[in-house]
């Protein structure tokens, strides 16, 4: 026989093996130790605080097993996912969405919630639920209802692709601020940036801080876990600056030396127009050649004398002038120009 101390209060957990005990919790059995008035009431209130511990602790276990049990999918928007159940004699299970109806099979036929409708198919062998054209609004925990017990607990994450980010500069003297421009939505996190310089990458923030050291070719790269996208190219804007400015000179000293051209070329053009008078080039050519001076000894020949030969001394030659009345008539003037009065 065990004796017990009154002064000790103590609980025990036996096996339940009647019902006369009122105080009983899944198969287990609270039994009080005989006591004595005063201290049974203190002796109960202990009892019944070890049974709340113990329930709470029960509880706690019980939450986090579960817990541990939830498998957690991420997948892209517009993509399709497959839930797979643990195999079951019959695969005529019922798939809940957030706690509600989602799916079943009616026969041979899936039988899909409004917001499935059109998307969602049941295996009737193996019981996978398929869902195609992933939204955002999709995410959410999922599971398969079985004998009145939900199984298979999946969360999932319906993530929405990065759009294509831009760099921007902020430059002073020194150094610049790029900065990975891009606009990111909650259904796009987590997301990760990476910054690529000369072709090598490395992860980073959104903004990087350069020296005109750093490197000549930047490009950002923005990720998460269904997409990737890269920024375009930027050249180091220090390094570019004072070449910029050189082609900006070149550009408008180009131009000014074209307009200058323009501007000569229209300046000649509204002189012929408006001087219609002046001579031509081969009138010019012959006005020139008439007041070239010559070495030439003139010698006047009359009427009725012979000419006498021409005598050339290497320096000079002697030809015959005749006389007005034995010239012939006075070639026209060119374009008017030599004409007599």
């Amino acid at each position: 026989m065990v004796h017990h101390d009154v002064s000790t209060p103590v609980c025990l957990l036996t096996a339940q093996t009647s019902n006369e005990s009122p105080h009983s919790f899944q198969g287990a059995t609270i039994e009080t130790p005989p006591v004595t008035e005063p201290k049974m009431l203190q002796t109960r209130n202990i009892c019944r605080l070890q049974l709340l511990l113990l329930l709470l602790m029960m509880k706690m276990k019980i939450h986090r097993c579960q817990s541990e049990d939830v498998k957690t999918v991420a997948e892209k928007e517009g993509k399709t996912v497959v839930f797979s159940p643990e195999p079951v004699s019959d695969p005529s299970v019922r798939w809940i969405y957030e706690g509600i109806f989602a799916a079943e099979l009616v026969g041979s036929e899936t039988n899909c919630s409004e917001k499935f409708k059109g998307r969602c198919h049941i295996d009737p062998v193996t019981g996978n639920l398929t869902i195609s054209n992933l939204t955002v609004r999709d995410s959410g925990i999922y599971g398969v209802k079985f004998n009145g017990v939900v199984t298979d607990v999946t969360k999932l994450k319906v993530i929405s692709s990065v759009p294509k980010p831009r760099i921007s500069s902020e430059c002073n003297s020194i150094n610049c601020t790029l900065t990975c421009e891009v606009n990111i939505t909650e259904d796009m996190k987590p997301v990760e940036f990476f910054w690529k310089i000369n072709g090598n990458q490395r992860p980073g923030t959104k903004e990087l801080i350069i020296t005109k050291e750093t490197g000549r070719d930047f490009s950002c790269t923005l990720k998460n876990n269904v997409s990737s996208e890269d920024s375009s190219d930027m050249k180091n804007p220090l390094e570019t600056g004072n070449n910029t400015h050189t082609i900006i000179a070149v550009i408008v000293g180009g131009l000014s030396f074209l307009g200058l051209v323009l501007l000569v070329g229209y300046y000649c053009y509204k002189r012929r127009k408006l001087d219609p008078e002046e001579p031509s080039r081969d009138c010019q050519t012959e006005e020139s050649l008439e007041m070239t001076p010559l070495n030439v000894e003139m010698v006047q020949l009359h009427p009725g004398d012979q000419a006498p030969p021409l005598i050339s001394n290497g320096t000079s030659s002697h030809f015959v002038e005749e006389s007005p009345s034995s010239q012939n008539p006075a070639s026209p003037p060119c374009n008017g120009v030599h004409g007599g009065d």
